[in-house]
């Protein structure tokens, strides 16, 4: 795909946005997206307003703009290695360890 685009009113998680991030590829979401934020501070995806119009634009613009979508490729792939189990086993063996001895 040359841009991936995922226009949600209402997503928890997004693990399909992580996969493509991890795919490398220039991706478009909505602010709703739950990991919007965190994308957007990362320039990882190009956040877009849930209006038809802005979104059409945003990914016109993708489409057209070769140098932004390798840009975006790179920081997805960085973005989405943060989200590997190598990355995210070690956290939550701590968390685990953290809980049951009575920690937060």
């Amino acid at each position: 795909a040359d841009v991936w685009a995922l226009s949600s009113y209402t997503e928890n998680f997004g693990i399909a946005v992580v996969e493509a991030l991890a795919c490398g590829l220039p991706s478009v979401i909505s602010p709703a997206v739950n990991l919007a934020p965190e994308i957007e501070r990362e320039r990882a995806a190009v956040v877009a307003e849930l209006r038809p119009e802005a979104f059409a634009e945003a990914i016109g613009d993708l489409l057209t703009d070769e140098g932004r979508r390798q840009e975006l490729a790179t920081a997805a792939r960085a973005f989405a290695k943060g989200y590997d189990w190598p990355e995210i086993a070690p956290r939550l063996c701590e968390l685990y360890r953290a809980v049951a001895a009575g920690g937060p």
